[in-house]
């Protein structure tokens, strides 16, 4: 029995160890990177239940084993036993109160200023958005000053979204600024744009069809796809220039083939991040698969498109301005 509890504590601190490296890696389940630690753990167990068997078959006599009682019950009905006994005496009236705490334990529980410390621990899954972002809204109601992982993850992920939203709104209109600095005219510069916003649009709509929500690990694909996604349509918009009315099919064959091995060269880079285990890398590298890919799309349906509308509209002005 006088082994049981630095046992406990082993496992616990093993446990614990466990707990914080899923955290750190983004899982809410044991990581499959730690194979030693779960080694350990088992080894722990292992040693506990034959300690504690040990002890009750040798019939410590502090508790009797009851029917179907293992020897890890027993022991811990001991130890309970004990600490009951400690705790109250009936004889002198003693009650149990904070300060028979341990030191250690009463340092993690009592403030300097004597108020307690209340832990609670919600059902809901705290890497769930919904439901932690929830959880978080009715810990606050009644305590403003609550602390914990789950809010700390709450504040983290509304932080990033935040700053995300304002960083990719940046990122547009500096985007924005130098196509049209350089192409020097307006229209041209929203053609060069559209792609990128159809592209945008589409990746969203497949996002919420995949069931991938923004998080603080792939928040920064936003601005991120608005930097590489703009490529193709100036690669094409130059090309077009240079080439003329009626030249979107050599543009698309010659120019196109170039986008389009750039654009598999970005996502194969980015989606390298899929395989990893940490969940924040690798909805980071399917998210900027998915933008790339969309924005590539675009670029060879969308813009011709435009292109096509502007050659129209423009010889259409040209007869009427003839036949005047």
């Amino acid at each position: 029995v006088d082994d049981l509890g630095p046992a406990l504590e082993r496992l616990a601190g093993l446990i614990e160890e466990v707990g914080d490296l899923a955290y750190l890696a983004g899982l809410d389940s044991l990581p499959r990177q730690t194979p030693v630690l779960a080694g350990r753990m088992r080894a722990e167990a292992a040693a506990l239940r034959t300690r504690a068997t040990t002890a009750g078959a040798a019939g410590d006599g502090a508790v009797g084993r009851g029917a179907g009682e293992s020897g890890v019950d027993q022991a811990l009905r001991a130890v309970l036993a004990e600490r009951r006994a400690e705790i109250a005496d009936p004889a002198q009236g003693r009650i149990f109160t904070v300060n028979d705490l341990p030191p250690a334990l009463r340092a993690q529980m009592v403030g300097k200023s004597g108020r307690l410390l209340i832990s609670a621990y919600g059902r809901e899954n705290i890497y769930d958005d919904g439901l932690n972002g929830a959880l978080v809204q009715r810990l606050r109601r009644h305590l403003p000053d609550v602390a914990g992982v789950p809010v700390l993850y709450a504040d983290l992920l509304g932080l990033s979204r935040r700053e995300g939203v304002r960083s990719s709104r940046l990122a547009f209109l500096l985007v924005f600024l130098a196509i049209w600095a350089d192409l020097r005219r307006l229209p041209r510069t929203l053609v060069t744009m559209v792609p990128l916003m159809v592209g945008v649009v589409w990746t969203l709509g497949a996002m919420r069809l995949l069931g991938l929500d923004l998080n603080f690990a792939n928040v920064v694909a936003a601005p991120l796809l608005l930097g590489i996604g703009i490529d193709d349509g100036v690669h094409l918009m130059h090309r077009w220039l240079e080439e003329g009315r009626g030249s979107m099919g050599r543009v698309l064959h010659q120019t196109g083939r170039a986008v389009l091995l750039t654009s598999l060269t970005t996502m194969i880079g980015f989606g390298v991040f899929e395989i990893a285990h940490h969940r924040g890398l690798e909805s980071l590298g399917r998210v900027m698969v998915l933008g790339v890919g969309a924005c590539f799309l675009a670029s060879v349906t969308a813009f011709p498109t435009l292109i096509a509308l502007e050659e129209r509209w423009r010889k259409r002005k040209e007869r009427a301005s003839g036949s005047m």
